[in-house]
């Protein structure tokens, strides 16, 4: 689960303040595959996940929104285009 201090460096990073040795570590890419963690799921840090992008592979059997999901998820994991947005 996310905590608040990886909100906290993902914001930094967004503004370009994130030091570089940060950039080292370990990154979590939420995808969704049903519904169950907007509907069903009830946790106490369900509003630190979704103040993150989570990337929405729910209709996976469609293939043009999969590949929309695919691409955007293979963009986000590429350490050359993780900090650049």
């Amino acid at each position: 689960m996310l905590k608040t201090a990886d909100i906290r460096r993902k914001k930094q990073a967004e503004t370009r303040v994130l030091k570089l040795d940060l950039l080292n570590e370990d990154v979590l890419f939420q995808i969704r595959l049903d519904s169950y963690t907007l509907n069903g799921w009830q946790h106490d840090q369900k509003a630190d996940v979704f103040a993150t992008h989570v990337l929405d592979f729910s209709d996976w059997v469609n293939e043009r929104k999969y590949q929309t999901a695919l691409q955007q998820l293979l963009y986000d994991i590429d350490p050359k285009t993780r900090w650049s947005r």
